[in-house]
């Protein structure tokens, strides 16, 4: 069982071709670039991409406060049933956290996002291969996928405590 991020990391990972051309698209539209709203409708376009690639139904809501905090509480609203999920983007965008919530919203069709660590595969190994720049500043040392520095060693601990 894995332990961290970097145990599931897999040297070349394969993705469906329509996966792939979102996630590329996503990349080249530089996520971490413009303003807020102009990011968002980037995060937008990425989802809607992601549904025509696996024929999915996934919205994408932001909440009000578009600060620079973690986005570790964005989630999953499983409200309209399992075929139409919706990504809640609380905090600072992370694509990361869009990849890993996107992968969660496949688990009544896919059942190794439901744990955990099959949600991170999915997304770690997605940013490892269209975001290499980003990924290599990134810790992999945890149990999520963050900047180098940005979070205190006791946040993964508590966060390893609670089994997330």
């Amino acid at each position: 069982m894995a332990e961290c991020v970097a145990d599931v990391l897999i040297d070349n990972p394969k993705f469906p071709q329509g996966v792939c051309r979102a996630a590329n698209r996503f990349a080249k539209s530089k996520p971490f670039r413009g303003a807020y709203e102009e990011r968002r409708d980037k995060f937008v376009a990425t989802v809607g991409l992601l549904n025509e690639a696996l024929e999915m139904n996934v919205s994408i809501i932001f909440t009000d406060g578009h600060d620079e905090s973690t986005s570790l509480a964005s989630y999953v609203n499983w409200d309209g049933g399992a075929d139409n999920p919706c990504i809640v983007m609380v905090g600072k965008l992370s694509a990361t956290t869009l990849l890993y919530l996107y992968a969660g919203c496949m688990t009544p069709f896919d059942g190794r996002m439901a744990s955990h660590w099959g949600k991170m595969r999915w997304a770690a190994n997605l940013m490892k291969r269209f975001f290499p720049r980003s990924f290599a500043g990134l810790d992999t040392s945890g149990p999520f996928l963050l900047r180098r520095g940005d979070v205190a060693p006791q946040m993964l601990d508590d966060a390893d405590a609670a089994g997330q």
